[in-house]
């Protein structure tokens, strides 16, 4: 379990989920006022009401019942606020946001898995006090087909739990993050969504040469890898399937096959473990010689810290004190297989003077992503 602040998730092989309780500083100074001014409220209606029939007087009670209807929202708004927590919870198909335990208006939402393309963060105005703005931070989602959808409203969530969520949601699921229009500092990410029109002038691009995806092919199908003495069929390797590596035992979240158009083949697995941090390894096949690297996807921050590609690409590009030369260009298709599609990817692939350390940066559906590997004998 990791707990950061408010934010509690649980990140086990067969269990994930996110759990935050509505009450935060801000919200609980609110909630508090809300609550003791309702009861005040309340009490002041019933006095009305005893001598409204005391008196006989039905316009009195007739009047007092909107008043009467307030009072309770205050009082179970505030309660809400106090007791209430929002949990994301996954499983290998479904994503589930559930509220509780006091019910509250859109209690359950649940969306496909295979159709989450995206999470981003939404800056929202809820109110002013003395005439400065006061904001709140959603968390939101993007589907394959395009569609926008909240994720998650309730609650008082500051900006860097908000993006906490957005995070932990997406290295959970592999899902690449990219610039969403509408985001809240979005000016932080150098990837777009594939559904937005992006004039890549500012890349660095020239248009007459632009390194243009293949066009995908519906036949096209993972290929298959020949049987060797010194590899277990990697290419055979499920979601769900388990693996021992240096001692611990891990569970396989995601497998990710690239298939080159020069007949090489790589794979990208994400791995579980009860016991041990999870891991992201990546297995490059060479003339029938499996090398492994223990990779760390590099953030948005680390990112712009890489210069933006071109054709042709640099040579060495400098990431963290380490130069890093270019080995190798590649052109071809990533097959990932929760998503059961194939997907145009270019992959330039950099290494250190050592050869200890690579850096790998992918551009797939519009937008980069980067990888910085570690050498395992």
């Amino acid at each position: 379990m990791i707990s950061k602040k408010r934010i509690q998730v649980i990140d086990e092989p067969g269990a994930f989920s996110i759990r935050f309780p509505w009450l935060s500083f801000r919200s609980g100074a609110g909630a508090g006022f809300m609550f003791f001014f309702g009861l005040f409220w309340n009490g002041f209606l019933v006095v009305w009401i005893f001598a409204a029939i005391a008196s006989g007087s039905f316009e009195m009670i007739l009047f007092s019942i909107l008043h009467v209807a307030v009072g309770i929202y205050l009082l179970y708004y505030s309660l809400t606020t106090f007791i209430n927590s929002t949990t994301i919870l996954i499983d290998r198909e479904k994503l589930y946001v559930k509220k509780g335990p006091l019910p509250w208006r859109g209690d359950h939402k649940e969306f496909n898995v295979k159709e989450i393309e995206q999470f981003y963060v939404k800056r929202q105005k809820v109110g002013s006090t003395n005439g400065n703005p006061i904001f709140k931070f959603v968390v939101h989602l993007v589907q394959s087909n395009g569609i926008h959808k909240d994720l998650i409203k309730a609650g008082s969530l500051s900006l860097e739990e908000a993006q906490q969520v957005e995070e932990q949601l997406e290295n959970y699921l592999q899902i690449t993050d990219y610039r969403v229009e509408g985001e809240w500092q979005a000016n932080l990410k150098i990837e777009f969504s594939p559904h937005t029109q992006i004039d890549k002038t500012d890349w660095g691009f020239d248009p007459s040469q632009e390194q243009t995806k293949p066009e995908v092919q519906p036949l096209i199908q993972p290929r298959r890898l020949q049987k060797t003495s010194n590899r277990k069929q990697i290419d055979t390797i499920i979601e769900g399937d388990f693996v021992s590596y240096k001692l611990s035992e891990y569970v396989v979240k995601k497998r990710v096959q690239s298939d080159w158009k020069n007949g090489e083949t790589d794979f990208h697995i994400s791995l579980q473990s009860e016991i041990s941090d999870p891991l992201l390894v990546y297995l490059r096949i060479e003339h029938g010689i499996t090398n492994i690297y223990i990779e760390n996807k590099l953030n948005p921050q680390q990112l712009n810290t890489i210069p933006q590609l071109q054709n042709p690409a640099p040579e060495i590009i400098a990431f963290e004190g380490v130069d890093y030369s270019l080995v190798e260009f590649l052109d071809g298709y990533k097959f990932v297989f929760a998503h059961n599609r194939p997907i145009a990817v270019l992959q330039w692939r950099y290494t250190a003077q050592m050869g200890d350390k690579q850096l790998r940066i992918e551009f797939l559906d519009g937008y980069y992503q980067a990888f910085q590997g570690q050498y395992e004998v």
